[in-house]
């Protein structure tokens, strides 16, 4: 009787720097929705591994109007099959992976790293750093076409051909919660950046710290009143740390009824905004 053969679908394998990547999954679960088509996280692998690998953690949330992508650096990145450049997982998924712990080491410690074994239907994550190596199976999302797209490029793109603009950072008290919690999980500080509002478009601008990207705008109905007597000018961004802040205080205090947004001026003071 011959014997039966059976073949294996090759996976896709990345070793990922395991305390930014419990960091950017927590960042990324802050701007992701709960339900709709959105609801998931994205992440993004590169084509090849190298030096300075990193793989995108991203997400996207219409009501809020934010897009996000957190970097988190990469020791190795082999992709088997192009369907894994993009690997979505539903926000139960991610908090499944975030129950295995990674923390911090001490200064003698080595660096933990994990590692995420994809194939067409799960991803399998293992704690490297364990003899035995702890592991955390969750199924990923099998779609025709990624859901959120190449965030993370189009973050990169906006950031270089963007210049620097003086005037008013404007973000509603949901973004700035959002970023708030974001940039606490990935312990940054944050740069502002004015996109210049074009007519029948919607006012916006960039956040950038050292991992993260975001960008954030608001809808025709909250655009502010411009102002045609000043002009837009080339100019250093904007300072802001999130640091010790009470967001949902701030936020009731200067919107109590979530209607105008917050300013984020030309500022840098202890605590950040002004």
């Amino acid at each position: 009787m011959a014997e039966r053969q059976t073949t294996t679908a090759p996976e896709s394998v990345a070793v990922l720097d395991g305390v930014a990547l419990q960091a950017a999954l927590r960042a990324a679960l802050v701007v992701a929705p709960t339900k709709g088509e959105h609801a998931v996280i994205a992440m993004r692998l590169p084509a090849s591994s190298g030096p300075g690998s990193q793989v995108a953690v991203c997400a996207y949330d219409p009501a809020r109007e934010m897009h996000i992508s957190i970097a988190v650096p990469a020791d190795h990145v082999d992709v088997a099959d192009e369907r894994d450049r993009t690997v979505e997982l539903t926000p139960p998924a991610v908090r499944q992976l975030l129950a295995m712990k990674v923390k911090t080491p001490k200064e003698e410690d080595p660096w933990p790293s994990v590692s995420w074994a994809i194939s067409e239907t799960r991803v399998t994550q293992t704690d490297e750093g364990q003899l035995f190596g702890r592991q955390s199976r969750v199924l990923r999302e099998n779609r025709d076409t990624p859901t959120l797209g190449d965030i993370s490029s189009k973050l990169a793109e906006m950031a270089d051909a963007t210049p620097e603009l003086t005037g008013v950072s404007q973000l509603t008290p949901a973004q700035t919660k959002a970023l708030g919690n974001a940039l606490g999980h990935l312990q940054e500080i944050a740069r502002l950046r004015p996109l210049q509002p074009s007519e029948g478009q919607l006012a916006s601008c960039l956040v950038l710290s050292e991992s993260l990207a975001a960008h954030c705008s608001r809808p025709d109905k909250e655009k502010p009143a411009e102002q045609p007597d000043k002009e837009p000018t080339t100019a250093a961004p904007v300072s802001v740390s999130f640091a010790d802040m009470d967001l949902d205080d701030m936020a009731a205090k200067l919107d109590p009824e979530g209607k105008t947004g917050l300013k984020i001026v030309r500022s840098n003071p202890p605590g950040g905004i002004a």
